[in-house]
């Protein structure tokens, strides 16, 4: 007896390995934007990101925020 109603493996065959590969495609899509935000974040925005935050916690005044702001031209 070969396979029920002796139809043969029928298509179904082909769904683990086309699952197999449709699972690694969106694993590694989800890996790119992952790195993507996490590495390509505001690479730019960076050193203004963390002179706001030292004028904000207060660890510098109005006028060398403004002064070290105006040298880093943003």
């Amino acid at each position: 007896m070969m396979w029920w109603y002796d139809d043969g493996p029928a298509h179904w065959m082909y769904y683990g390995p086309l699952f197999m590969v449709l699972f690694f495609g969106i694993c590694m899509t989800a890996m790119f934007f992952m790195m993507r935000a996490h590495f390509g974040g505001r690479r730019g925005d960076n050193s203004t990101q963390i002179l706001r935050d030292r004028f904000a916690r207060g660890e510098i005044d109005k006028t060398e925020f403004d002064d070290r702001k105006r040298t880093l031209g943003a």
